[in-house]
């Protein structure tokens, strides 16, 4: 997610009936006082988020838009609005401090400088640790008028459930492949529908992984787990994946891992390769290994800073086991 100037509003098609909704209820003045957005990385709950600051930040909005003309709209398109407030990790840093939402304390005791409301965006909300997380609630519980908090998550159940419970929950959608495919193909990518298929139908995964090659590096991925699966050295696999991010392994592989557990059940046909050859194992082999790769993920995104070499040593010789000890 980044902020570059005005969003379309919604900034995704397939957005539409969360934006509607989100709308109606600024019409009729049912607005929350903070807002939980929940869906998987890669569908823009982001830019959903700031697409929403933005509307409710300008001073003349249209029926579903902001105008992008007025004060308030020229101060976010020169991404310098003072009462909008990005909380996020520190550059280098995986969790977002309780320093940081001190600030945001500091933030909402001022008045708004454009005489509006105040908004606190906070992504991803999971990346808060505990302390932080409990400064957070205190201002949850005690909201001032003028502020909207907008916090963003894959993980909700990472948050504490006293924060959870005084948030009104917005679901992001999955598009429908044909809407996904439509978007792609006006954004001129080629092989859009095997493309949105291994992202696991989430478009704006595609297109980050084109824009940073990372297609290349996945079919890499694939090869070097396929060595693995033929009884090579875990250890010379785990070095390799180790430089391409132990984050980034997990979530390719469980894409695999979800497609794979479709053919072991029969409900999806093998299109050969790595899918195929992990379907051998067997579904509940397979389901098993997916809650490992859930808690190794969540290990790496917390606070305990663990060795990603050794934990991709250990991913490797499960999936090692897992395809020699099928059902």
């Amino acid at each position: 997610m980044s902020f570059e100037g005005l969003l379309p509003q919604p900034p995704y098609p397939w957005l539409a009936p969360v934006w509607q909704g989100f709308v109606a209820r600024v019409e009729q003045q049912r607005l929350p006082h903070a807002m939980l957005l929940v869906g998987q990385s890669g569908l823009g709950g982001g830019d959903l988020a700031l697409a929403m600051a933005q509307y409710l930040l300008c001073t003349a909005p249209t029926p579903l838009a902001s105008c992008g003309k007025c004060r308030s709209c020229l101060l976010l398109k020169a991404e310098s609005h003072p009462d909008l407030l990005w909380v996020k990790p520190e550059e280098g840093a995986q969790s977002i401090k309780v320093s940081q939402i001190r600030d945001l304390t500091e933030f909402t005791s001022n008045t708004a400088q454009q005489g509006g409301r105040k908004l606190i965006l906070i992504s991803p909300a999971d990346a808060m640790n505990i302390s932080a997380a409990n400064a957070l609630l205190k201002n949850l519980e005690e909201p001032s008028g003028d502020c909207v908090y907008l916090l963003v998550t894959e993980r909700p159940a990472f948050l504490l459930a006293t924060i959870r419970s005084r948030c009104s929950r917005v679901q992001i959608p999955l598009p429908g492949t044909d809407q996904a495919l439509a978007w792609l193909e006006r954004n001129k990518v080629a092989n859009a529908r095997s493309l949105l298929d291994a992202a696991g139908g989430r478009p704006l995964r595609v297109m980050e992984w084109l824009e940073n090659d990372l297609w290349g590096q996945r079919q890499q991925l694939e090869q070097e787990l396929q060595k693995l699966l033929r009884g090579e050295s875990f250890l010379e696999s785990a070095k390799t994946l180790l430089g391409f991010g132990p984050v980034w392994v997990i979530e390719q592989l469980q894409v695999w891992l979800s497609d794979a557990v479709r053919v072991a059940y029969g409900e999806s046909r093998g299109a050969g390769g790595l899918i195929e050859r992990l379907a051998q194992a067997g579904a509940r082999r397979l389901l098993g290994f997916y809650e490992l790769l859930l808690r190794k993920k969540a290990l790496l995104l917390s606070s305990a800073n663990p060795n990603p070499q050794m934990l991709l040593d250990e991913i490797m010789m499960e999936m090692q086991d897992l395809y020699r000890k099928k059902d």
